[in-house]
């Protein structure tokens, strides 16, 4: 596994030099006259923004005071007030915390902090530092934590603190903000009963304010676009024919760089209903470790370049998602994808053969999810799907195939459905994910057909703001539905001899013939894979993963072949990396499909 890594160095240099994205702006361009108008002069616009509710306008602002003033930590935690109020509470923190040791007063740096914590859902730790604010500080701020506190505590349902707090708030500010609030919930509390909808401060709502603020939006409804750029190396260890029938070592190597793009609309909500829609290309540059050294030694010649068209495989895909809620609880929808898989191109000539150019099809393949899904609150669910997928293969109609059948064998129908299960950690920044699966793939091919069984566990955990972690394992095993033919030879590695009707064996020189049998195939499945993100803002993430397969056949070893692949990838998304790549990486089924073989 670790020999493949230099090769992708090698690759990512050949793609990927010259090619590193530019630096996202920090804000407006800087007009002539920018930084002539005195620090004080851009503070005091930036609270005008803030007051005006242009949260981006007022970034921009306290961000070139702060160029020149750096040690204004009053400024920063007005800074990361203004990223709370535009719907980044995580970019918020970065700069609160930048200006937490530096204060001597710190209720209005804790009080944000607390509501950037309640936002991300981190209740536990929002209270400390909402706790500590109305504890330390008799101002406004502290007031106003005081009241947040109390309504964390009302519905903990912790009637002598939520008393605490409540009378702490009115006694700091009896005419404040929250006074109409903090009164009708002590009346409740009077009154020994407990409402369902006690408010704390108004958290923005994190989807309306990064489509209208962020200057990567490009319409205030609610949309998504990425870009990515990465490589991998995939190797694989098999075993080939050698001779006298038997099984000798193998394997190969592939390289690819891969560029991968989209856009789309949604979640768009019309009631209980949530649509989301989109579509992504992709291309992936075959190639090997012979054409990238090759043209590494002669850099000046085009020619060698060892990305060429002709290996290139591009895939353009569209998708459909609906989700329709069936009250707090219970929900219902359907994916559909299409996918066109073509190799070649005729907008990427090669120098070689440009006349020759031309695109030719692969596979179309469709792709089909209902699914059911139930709630038991808002960290964990559980969703039941079927599975309904078809590829057509252009080149090898053999390998056409799909899985689901009105019709089997037996006359019967056949199905492929699963069960996932969701549970999210906010306190430990962790999501586990759990799934148990059965696919029956049908194929032209009959000797191919196979029914899988499976399961697979991930584990995706935030070590700190920028560094996330996944570790995801999974088995399978395989049911071929027929024998495999075998023209020559027993089911192991080693022919059965025939011997001479006397039961003697032949003399040497005879040719060597072997009874025609069919083999029993059943195949195990192991897959690891680690990987991990180093996310530089919400917007851009680079990442990559180790990921091993390991196919197992004990009795017909010509099946038994391990594939480890490493991929390296650059991101940039909008509204940010992890949520567009849980909509483009969505039943991605690369993990539940192998080559035929």
């Amino acid at each position: 596994m670790l020999a493949v890594a230099p090769r992708l160095v090698c690759l990512l240099l050949t793609v990927l030099a010259g090619l590193a994205p530019p630096a996202l702006a920090a804000g407006e361009p800087r007009g002539k006259g920018t930084f002539a108008a005195p620090p004080e002069a851009l503070l005091s616009v930036a609270e005008q923004k803030v007051q005006a509710q242009k949260y981006d306008e007022a970034i921009v602002l306290y961000r070139r005071y702060l160029r020149r003033s750096p040690k204004d930590y009053k400024a920063w935690s007005k800074l990361g007030a203004a990223y709370f109020f535009s719907g980044q509470p995580r970019k918020a923190l970065k700069n609160l915390k930048h200006a937490e040791h530096k204060l001597s007063d710190k209720g209005f740096n804790y009080y944000y902090q607390g509501l950037c914590y309640e936002q991300i859902g981190l209740t536990a730790r929002a209270h400390d530092y909402l706790q500590y604010a109305a504890a330390k500080s008799k101002d406004e701020w502290g007031a106003k934590a005081a009241f947040e506190v109390g309504v964390l505590e009302y519905k903990a349902r912790q009637k002598d603190k939520a008393l605490y707090w409540f009378n702490q708030y009115l006694k700091l500010a009896p005419k404040g903000q929250f006074e109409g609030e903090a009164r009708r919930l002590l009346v409740s509390l009077a009154d020994d009963r407990w409402v369902d909808d006690a408010k704390g401060a108004a958290l923005p709502d994190t989807e309306k304010a990064l489509f209208r603020y962020s200057k990567l939006s490009f319409s205030p409804k609610p949309h998504y676009w990425f870009l990515s750029g990465g490589a991998k190396v995939t190797s694989t260890e098999d075993k080939e024919p050698d001779q006298g029938g038997k099984l000798k070592d193998g394997g190969s190597s592939e390289e690819a760089a891969l560029f991968n793009m989209g856009a789309g609309i949604g979640p768009l909500r019309y009631g209980n209903a949530t649509i989301t829609s989109g579509y992504t290309y992709k291309q992936i540059w075959h190639t090997d470790d012979d054409r990238v050294q090759e043209w590494l030694a002669d850099l000046g010649d085009i020619l060698y370049f060892p990305l060429r068209s002709d290996l290139l495989e591009r895939k353009h895909q569209v998708f459909f998602d609906l989700r329709y809620d069936l009250g707090s609880s219970y929900f219902f929808g359907v994916y559909a994808r299409y996918e066109l898989s073509r190799i070649g191109s005729s907008v990427f000539p090669n120098p070689e053969i440009d006349d020759l150019q031309q695109v030719i099809p692969v596979s179309d393949t469709q792709l089909l999810i209902p699914w059911f899904g139930f709630a038991y609150n808002a960290n964990m669910r559980t969703l039941a799907y079927l599975y309904m997928r078809k590829e057509i293969n252009d080149n090898q109609a053999a390998y056409s195939n799909e899985t689901f059948s009105t019709e089997g064998d037996d006359g019967k129908p056949t199905f492929s459905l699963g069960v996932s299960h969701t549970m999210d950690l906010p306190e430990y920044e962790t999501t586990l994910d759990f799934e148990l699966y059965f696919y029956q793939f049908v194929y032209n091919d009959k000797f191919l057909d196979y029914g899988r069984t499976g399961f697979f566990a991930s584990a995706e955990n935030r070590l700190f703001l920028s560094l996330t972690a996944s570790l995801l394992v999974g088995y399978y095993s395989d049911a071929y539905v027929r024998d495999q033919p075998k023209a020559a030879g027993a089911c192991g590695a080693n022919p059965n001899i025939v011997p001479n009707a006397d039961g003697t064996a032949p003399p040497p020189g005879r040719d060597i013939k072997a009874q025609p049998v069919t083999c029993e195939r059943n195949d195990t499945g192991l897959l690891l894979q680690a990987g991990a993100a180093w996310n530089f803002s919400q917007y851009n993430r680079l990442d990559g993963y180790v990921q091993i397969v390991q196919n197992t056949n004990d009795t017909l070893e010509e099946y038994s072949e391990t594939k480890t692949t490493i991929q390296v990838a650059w991101t940039m998304a909008f509204p940010s990396v992890k949520r567009v790549s849980r909509i483009v990486d969505r039943y991605a089924d690369s993990a539940f499909t192998k080559e035929p073989k």
